[in-house]
C-alpha cells in the first residue's frame, strides 16, 4: 500500500480500525456489524465496535520522515457490543448469544492475524488483550459488552512524502 496521502489520513486511527475489523468478525461471526456512530436501523443480532486511540507511548521514535519527529506508537481500546434478542422467533437464545460471544473473542486472539498488513498496512498491532467484560440484560434484549487493550505502532513506510495537509 502507498504511504497516507496525508498526516490527518494517517492519523485517522479510529476509521481503519473500525473498518478492518467490520470485515473479519463479520466474516467470523456471519452476523452484522456495525462501526461507531453508524446510522443504521436496529436490527438483532448486531455486533457493535468502536476503537479510541489513547495515549502515544514514549519515547518517540527518531525522525520518520521529512526530518519529523513524531510518536509512532500509541494505545487504544478496542470494544465490542454484542447484542440479541430473546423475543426474536426463539433462535436469539442464551446459547446463540454466548456463541457469538465467542466467535468474537477467538477472532480478537493475538495469534489470529486479522488485524494485519494487509487489513491494516499502515499500522502494526504489537499487542491485543482483553481487559474486560460485562453482560447485561434489558427487557428482551440481552447485550455482552468486551474491551481490549491495543497497542499499536505507525509503520515508518506509512507517513506521506509531504507534510503538509492542503487547505479545505
Amino acid at each position: 500500500m502507498p504511504p497516507a496521502s496525508t498526516l490527518s489520513e494517517l492519523y485517522a486511527f479510529e476509521k481503519y480500525f473500525e473498518d478492518s475489523a467490520v470485515t473479519f468478525i463479520e466474516a467470523h461471526t456471519s452476523v452484522e456489524v456495525f462501526a461507531s456512530a453508524s446510522l443504521e436501523n436496529f436490527v438483532t443480532p448486531r455486533i457493535e465496535i468502536s476503537f479510541r486511540a489513547m495515549e502515544a507511548v514514549e519515547p518517540s521514535d527518531s525522525p520518520i520522515s521529512l526530518g519529523l519527529d513524531e510518536y509512532r506508537k500509541y494505545t487504544g481500546v478496542f470494544e465490542a457490543t454484542i447484542i440479541t434478542d430473546s423475543s426474536v422467533g426463539g433462535t436469539q437464545t442464551r446459547a446463540f448469544h454466548l456463541d457469538l460471544v465467542g466467535k468474537v473473542r477467538a477472532t480478537m486472539l493475538r495469534t489470529q492475524p486479522n488485524w494485519n498488513g494487509t487489513t491494516l498496512p499502515w499500522y502494526g498491532i504489537k499487542l491485543i488483550r482483553q481487559i474486560s467484560f460485562d453482560r447485561t440484560t434489558d427487557g428482551d434484549l440481552e447485550l455482552s459488552m468486551l474491551n481490549w487493550d491495543v497497542y499499536f505502532s505507525i509503520r515508518s513506510t506509512a507517513f506521506p512524502t509531504t507534510t503538509t495537509t492542503p487547505a479545505p
